[in-house]
């Protein structure tokens, strides 16, 4: 089934022309690489001497505009297998991972671009976006030696490349791969129109809501976890040899308070694992985050990402509605994205 009849058949969906014309421009995308594909090495090196193509394509545009959805629909649509698609902080890590392991080469990084090749020729890569000098330092390299590669790239953001860590720290250190994106990748502005999210509101269980005690027990009710006692109940699961609290865990889910999920010792990592080894995932107690606490929602952020790239279903407590929660001044944008997230996975059937 193409992008535009799956796009279309899906009555959850109410499309503006704004996406319709993403779907138009992936549809074409995707010709230019199986036309490729079906191509000699040596003939499409003259083609590309000759008429350079796209390397690939940047979409951005604001949160709640169905930028992952659609980059999706291109994913699973497109029929050849040497394809990977990636949550950016997933990639982060496997990128991180491969430099460690070869630190002894000369350019760790082009190694690493060289190792993917070998494994698809499409790369997409949703909520691209970059926020430490470490990773600008990175990607800037990544992103130069996986096009030398000739790996194609389909890359959402919430922001142009031109505002991409924008005013970071030594970003003159980026601004080589911020060209590199405009001189090779197709910019595209989703635009401005519907909000996504509403397309899949619903009137099931109420997934995120005010922590109280009648919150707890309508959770601990459907989720059939009737019996526990929540202020003194404890339990540990083992992530990366480090035991995690938690007050109820079993094979497929697992239910944390906040400050056990989200305090200093966590990390990106153990998001990943968590995420690989259950199914539902419970957080209660989430507070409202303030400019003392930003290193919490940070942690919060990257955990809503991956819980949210991997399907988890998520039920939630918090302070406030997810509207409200962040009141810091740092995060403002990521928080954003965050929220649109949250939207989505409460209403989930």
């Amino acid at each position: 089934m193409s992008i535009l009849e799956k796009f279309s058949s899906d009555k959850n969906i109410e499309p503006d022309q704004y996406q319709i014309d993403i779907v138009d421009r992936f549809e074409k995308f995707q010709k230019e690489i199986i036309d490729e594909k079906k191509l000699t090495r040596k003939l499409l090196a003259l083609i590309r001497s000759s008429e350079p193509s796209s390397s690939g394509i940047y979409l951005w545009g604001s949160v709640g505009r169905g930028k992952t959805f659609l980059m999706d629909l291109f994913f699973e649509s497109l029929s050849i297998t040497e394809k990977d698609r990636k949550h950016f902080h997933r990639l982060m890590e496997e990128i991180h991972y491969g430099i460690k392991h070869l630190n002894d080469q000369s350019d760790p990084i082009n190694e690493v671009a060289r190792s993917m090749s070998k494994e698809y020729k499409v790369l997409c890569i949703d909520e691209f976006y970059v926020e430490d000098i470490a990773d600008a330092t990175i990607m800037g390299r990544l992103i130069e030696s996986l096009l030398n590669h000739d790996i194609k790239l389909v890359m959402t953001s919430n922001c142009k490349p031109e505002d991409l860590y924008k005013n970071g720290l030594q970003r003159d250190l980026f601004i080589p791969a911020i060209e590199k994106i405009n001189r090779n990748l197709e910019v595209t502005h989703i635009g401005n129109g519907k909000d996504f999210r509403h397309s899949f509101m619903s009137k099931s269980i109420e997934r995120i809501s005010v922590h109280d005690d009648q919150s707890m027990v309508r959770l601990a009710n459907y989720l059939g976890c009737v019996g526990n006692d929540f202020e003194t109940d404890k339990s540990v699961i083992s992530i990366r040899n480090r035991e995690i609290e938690c007050v109820v865990n079993t094979d497929q889910l697992a239910w944390f308070r906040f400050d056990s999920i989200c305090g200093n010792k966590r990390s990106v990592k153990d998001y990943i694992d968590i995420a690989d080894q259950f199914k539902t995932v419970v957080i209660t107690e989430v507070p409202i985050f303030t400019t003392t606490s930003e290193n919490e929602a940070r942690r919060f952020i990257a955990l809503i990402d991956e819980l949210y790239d991997r399907n988890i279903d998520l039920f939630m407590t918090a302070s406030s509605s997810y509207e409200d929660l962040y009141h810091g001044s740092k995060l403002r944008d990521e928080f954003n994205r965050t929220t649109s997230r949250l939207v989505e996975m409460s209403n989930r059937n």
